[in-house]
Parts: C-alpha cells; structure tokens; sequence
C-alpha cells in the first residue's frame, strides 16, 4: 500500500473496528510493517488495537493529599458497611421468621421497622412468592401483593430501588 491511512482509517480503528474489505486487509498490512508517519499520527491511540502485550492504561497516580482523601472516603465507606453487617444479618433472620411464621411479637406487634428491615422484608416475601409460582393462583397473588406493599415504602435509590422493582414485577407477574 502506498497511500498512507486516511483519518476515517485512523478513526474506525481508535473504535476497534477496521475498514471494509479489500482495503482492511491493506491497512493490518501497513501498520504491521510500521509505517512510522502512520505511527506518528495516531500516536499512542492505536497501541490497543496493535500491541497484543497491552494491558489496559495506567492508573491515575493520587498520590498526596488526594489520595489521602480518596483512601479516607473508601476506607469510611467500608468501615460503615461492615458497622452494618449484624443490624442487615438480624434483620434477615427477623425477615424470614416472619415470613415461616415463627417471628416473635415485642408488645403483639412485630419489631419497628427500619430500613434493613423493610428491604430484608421485601427480599424474604419476594423469595416465597417466586417459589410459589406454581402453586395455587391465589397464594401466589398474596405472596407477590406483600412483597409489593413493603417494596411500595423503600427509598427508590441505590440497590433498594433493584428490589423494589423487582418485587413490583413479581406482582405484575402475579395480575397475569
């Protein structure tokens, strides 16, 4: 090939894609020989379609008073998840005692409901209705229509709102 890539060649293939044959087979040919104005042009844009040995671009560096600050937000973030675990892990086991009907009433009533409760309730009622799809039209409506009225009071963000969908489409499921 004697024409050097055009900037349509050098375009399609920062997407990953080559030219339409006959002239891909052209262009793999000049690169692989390594046209050095062609190199130049494209610059380090092309070394992930080129290099085989490429992994990936490097990391930003964060190093100072930044990267104290990133590790500071991350750290926080998963020292509160794990502050979290037992109140998520009592609120399952509370959930699903409710739901075999062996939850233990405090003063006839079942526990205040906090947020883990509530998402652990809507995860335990949509479990039970999913496994009774295939019984009676009736139980499964019930199941679903619970799930659906504890999902109707979660927060719609973050992983609640994935459950609160789901159990929404699990009611809609059941109407059919």
């Amino acid at each position: 090939m004697d024409e050097h890539l055009t900037d349509d060649d050098l375009a399609a293939l920062e997407l990953g894609e080559l030219p339409a044959p006959p002239r891909r087979h052209l262009v793999a040919l000049h690169l692989k020989l390594g046209c050095p104005e062609c190199l130049a042009r494209s610059g380090d844009r092309l070394v992930p379609v080129l290099d085989p040995q490429w992994n990936g671009d490097t990391q930003p560096d964060l190093g100072g008073r930044r990267g104290l600050q990133y590790d500071f937000i991350l750290k926080s973030a998963i020292r509160t998840a794990l502050s979290k675990l037992p109140e998520i892990e009592a609120a399952r086991k509370q959930a699903q005692s409710e739901v075999c009907g062996e939850a233990r009433l405090v003063e006839g009533r079942w526990p205040r409901c906090t947020p883990e409760l509530r998402k652990a309730r809507v995860e335990a009622w949509l479990e039970e209705a999913q496994a009774s799809r295939r019984d009676p039209v009736d139980e499964y409506l019930v199941l679903a229509g619970v799930a659906a009225a504890y999902a109707k009071k979660l927060e719609p963000k973050g992983e609640a709102a994935d459950v609160r969908a789901l159990a929404f489409a699990e009611a809609a499921n059941a109407q059919r």
